[in-house]
């Protein structure tokens, strides 16, 4: 039995992929590595997005893949290259984690891309997801804008079959050149791109509507109907109202779904995440007849994330010089943000510990500890402990450090810690976390929270150990 990252791969690949981009999280990166086992990882989602755009401009049709929240962080290029658009075709695959099983916390795509007034596509199906990756290039070259495909956890979950077509030939464009008034995003040229960026709209929608046909043949006035929004097919195939309507799109089909709203006293809608379709269809339509609902696949609930204990003595000597000090511990978001010692005091997102220690530092001039991995560390940037050193900041700074991106796979870090080139003022030192050197890293800690100022780094070099969460 296949699956959806089978699906989606396989139509990449035979509609033309050229080249791949993305940041690991939940499942995106499975795709991409299905595609090339090989893929290597950038060092956020902002650098992907812009990767992949610029081989698009290039001239190659490219992938870039990461999961919702990975969009927010490429949200600004994203949301500009919608008015730019594209030259050979570009996808993004967004993974949404709605059911929260392995992030922060749950968020829909959908209403970004309809905030941003982009298309998206979602399948119902393995043979959808895999029929329109194969067509996506050639759609994102039509329409002059990069497709976004978003898959959910339901996606996931299932398993299933679906008939490939033929390989369809990239045709290599040349690179995009002296054309400032289409590519260049600047006020200076906002005036005829926003009345391109209004016409291409108009196809969108148009494009959107002409995928969709209803008939109102047989049902009367008085049924029930469902329309569903994605892969939600275990809860319409078992529901026993005959009239249907499936969406995979934004914009919506506005034409099919009036006709089909309109054409019932009770409608169920049906959508993986958030009341995005309802949301719309009420406002839209001002109906009165319409009821939410929302498919729980069989994985839902089933993966507990689980405290650590696997750097408990290292947790418990932090833990100590916290108390001790009265220090705040800022993280980022990693396996052992919650672990079992409870040490951390404050974590927002990925690459945000630095900059909360330093806003910490500012305003209550209290000791602060930042802990965080190397990709998190990374996925700032070390221009950030330039920023702190600008601010004349007093902090100490733990990377533990294992080189992979261990949650999503141990994918290989963009770039080594090792092979950074720190500021000068601060107080680094490197361990490899063993029996053998606990004694000196215990050491290190007291010394640097009793008589260091300035920032301190203490990079520890840890074992990727086993896969167990």
């Amino acid at each position: 039995m296949s699956s959806i990252i089978d699906a989606l791969a396989d139509g990449f690949i035979d509609g033309g992929v050229d080249l791949l981009y993305g940041f690991p999280g939940f499942k995106s990166e499975a795709v991409l590595e299905r595609i090339d086992s090989d893929f290597k990882i950038s060092v956020n989602e902002r650098v992907a997005y812009g990767e992949a755009y610029g081989a698009s401009i290039g001239g190659k049709r490219s992938l870039v893949g990461f999961k919702n929240i990975g969009l927010n962080i490429a949200s600004d290029a994203y949301s500009h290259s919608i008015i730019s658009g594209v030259n050979a075709g570009m996808v993004v695959l967004v993974a949404d984690d709605i059911e929260v099983w392995g992030s922060q916390e749950s968020q829909d795509t959908r209403e970004l891309v309809d905030c941003y007034g982009g298309f998206l596509y979602e399948p119902e199906s393995l043979q959808s997801a895999y029929d329109f990756a194969r067509h996506s290039f050639y759609l994102s070259e039509k329409l002059d804008v990069p497709i976004v495909v978003r898959i959910t956890n339901q996606a996931l979950a299932a398993t299933g079959e679906y008939i490939r077509a033929g390989k369809i030939n990239s045709i290599h464009k040349d690179p995009a050149l002296n054309n400032p008034q289409k590519y260049v995003v600047h006020p200076y040229y906002f005036r005829q791109q926003s009345l391109r960026l209004e016409r291409k709209r108009k196809i969108f929608q148009d494009t959107v509507n002409s995928m969709y046909s209803i008939s109102t043949k047989n049902h009367s006035s008085s049924q029930c109907a469902i329309t569903s929004f994605g892969f939600c097919n275990d809860a319409i195939n078992s529901a026993t109202v005959c009239c249907k309507l499936k969406i995979n799109t934004i914009p919506n089909p506005t034409d099919a779904l009036n006709k089909h709203l309109k054409n019932h006293t009770r409608n169920y809608i049906i959508e993986s995440g958030g009341p995005y379709l309802y949301n719309k269809a009420s406002v839209a339509y001002r109906l009165k007849n319409l009821v939410p609902l929302s498919p729980v696949s069989d994985i839902a609930g089933t993966i507990e994330m689980k405290k650590w204990f696997r750097y408990e003595p290292l947790f418990t000597l932090i833990n100590r010089a916290k108390l001790r000090y009265g220090a705040i511990v800022s993280a980022d978001i990693a396996q052992f943000t919650v672990e079992s010692m409870d040490v951390v005091d404050v974590a927002l997102s990925m690459g945000a510990s630095i900059p909360i220690a330093i806003g910490l530092y500012q305003a209550s001039k209290a000791s602060s500890i930042a802990i965080l991995g190397d990709c998190s560390f990374n996925h700032e940037g070390i221009q950030v402990l330039y920023e702190a050193v600008r601010r004349n900041i007093s902090m100490h700074v733990f990377i533990i450090d294992n080189e992979v991106s261990w949650c999503t796979g141990c994918q290989k870090n963009a770039s080594p810690i090792s092979n950074l080139i720190f500021p000068e003022t601060i107080n680094y030192a490197k361990f490899n976390y063993s029996v053998d050197t606990f004694k000196n890293i215990e050491n290190r800690i007291r010394d640097i929270m009793t008589s260091s100022s300035g920032i301190t780094l203490t990079h520890i070099i840890v074992p990727i150990g086993s896969a167990d969460r």
